[in-house]
């Protein structure tokens, strides 16, 4: 990994970054002032955006596939080994589902994840509600289906179990 980081000057871009901070932030400190240019310190966390986006990118195509779609496909696969076609189909429409209401969850009830262990009233009824808001019905269909596009788009069903003669064209 530290190779691969060295390839890709992550080491020297921190390094500069964490300089352009100091020169930003502490410098005018040092000398007594506030700091007047702090928009540039914006500006630099806006910058590394595209930069992480293309570290992203490439690790994507080194690994040839997301974590989330590596993990459903193995999920796939298992159940539609067991349970047949249908049941590792059902599976991940049920999983994309779930990710959708929880994008929702997340975003308009401000719960976290491990909420649903600590606190499963409180996320039921939060989910309850949402699911009478047009907007929050919207926004978790809207995701279910993201995660359904990048999953068949990026090769998720792939190496799953194929389906059976009578499904196939």
């Amino acid at each position: 990994m530290a190779r691969w980081l060295h390839q890709r000057s992550a080491f020297s871009v921190t390094a500069a970054s964490g300089l352009a901070v100091a020169v930003f932030l502490i410098g005018p400190l040092l000398v007594g002032q506030l700091p007047n240019q702090r928009f540039l310190v914006w500006n630099l966390a806006l910058a590394w955006i595209p930069y992480v986006a293309a570290l992203g990118l490439d690790l994507f195509d080194r690994a040839r596939r997301l974590l989330a779609v590596a993990s459903l496909r193995i999920v796939h696969r298992v159940v539609a080994g067991r349970g047949g076609w249908l049941a590792g189909w059902a599976t991940v429409f049920t999983a994309a589902g779930v990710s959708g209401v929880g994008v929702v969850i997340g975003r308009f009830a401000r719960l976290n994840s491990w909420e649903a262990l600590t606190h499963p009233t409180v996320v039921a009824a939060e989910a309850i509600r949402l699911a009478g808001s047009r907007q929050g019905l919207a926004v978790a269909v809207f995701f279910t289906l993201l995660v359904l596009v990048v999953y068949a788009g990026l090769g998720g069903a792939a190496g799953s179990a194929r389906a059976p003669e009578r499904f196939r064209s």
